[in-house]
């Protein structure tokens, strides 16, 4: 949890999000930042949720000054079944009141998979291959 001690991006009392987390497809072991700008009456707290769950933060993950979630390196373990992907929301908080931001999407890039494998072929000198 990230706390804002003086105000932020303006002098509303009520929070207001300037920037909320979009969907984004990352790429594994790269790092991966979601907006969370918010402005209103500091002191205000920014907390991030993957998949419902608090992110807890430290070294693979931490929030930003402006709010930003950084995840050092984008993980998904096949072994475990541990993954970085899933929907993240981040909640701004001051003494007014608490502010959800939408859910954001995170899929992993990956490249898809051949049905049908390539095949040796002979053919004479000068055909074609098919």
């Amino acid at each position: 949890m990230l706390l804002f001690s003086q105000p932020v991006l303006g002098r509303a009392s009520e929070l207001a999000f300037l920037k909320e987390p979009n969907d984004v497809i990352a790429v594994r072991d790269r790092p991966l930042m979601l907006d969370c700008q918010v402005e209103g009456e500091g002191p205000i707290s920014v907390m991030w949720r993957h998949n419902g769950v608090p992110v807890p933060t430290g070294p693979k993950a931490s929030v930003l000054t402006n709010g930003t979630l950084l995840i050092k390196s984008f993980q998904k373990r096949k072994e475990s079944n541990e993954t970085d992907a899933g929907e993240y929301d981040c909640a701004a908080q001051n003494h007014y009141g608490m502010l959800i931001s939408r859910k954001a999407r995170v899929q992993l890039a990956s490249l898809p998979k051949f049905h049908t494998h390539p095949e040796s072929k002979s053919v004479d000198e000068g055909g074609v291959a098919r």
